[in-house]
Parts: C-alpha cells; structure tokens; sequence
C-alpha cells in the first residue's frame, strides 16, 4: 500500500513478481473499506459552509 502511493501498480506488480490486476484488487478492497468507513458528512459541511461565507462576502 506504501508503494501504490508514489508508483504506477505496473511497476510495483513487476518489483513484487505479481499480476497486476490482482494488486488492483487489494488495492480497490482497502480503498473501498476506507472510504466505508469515513466520515463524510461532518468534513463535507463545514467545507460547504466555509465556501457559501466566501461567496457572500465576495459579492
């Protein structure tokens, strides 16, 4: 996971002696997990809320 941060999933295949569709997969299951698991909700309102001041006082 440390490497998928910083090299194409090619070359890590290739370094690890793996396909890389299959680290795609492992990939795709920890992605998906973290995103299961954050908390979306609370950080995309106060990003809105900020944005909708911004563009009040703008005008």
């Amino acid at each position: 996971m440390t490497l998928a941060k910083s090299m194409p999933v090619k070359t890590i295949a290739a370094f690890v002696n793996e396909h890389d569709t299959r680290l795609w997969r492992v990939l795709h299951h920890y992605v998906d997990s973290a995103r299961d698991n954050a908390d979306y909700p609370r950080s995309g309102k106060s990003v809105l809320m900020k944005h909708q001041v911004n563009a009040a006082t703008t005008m």
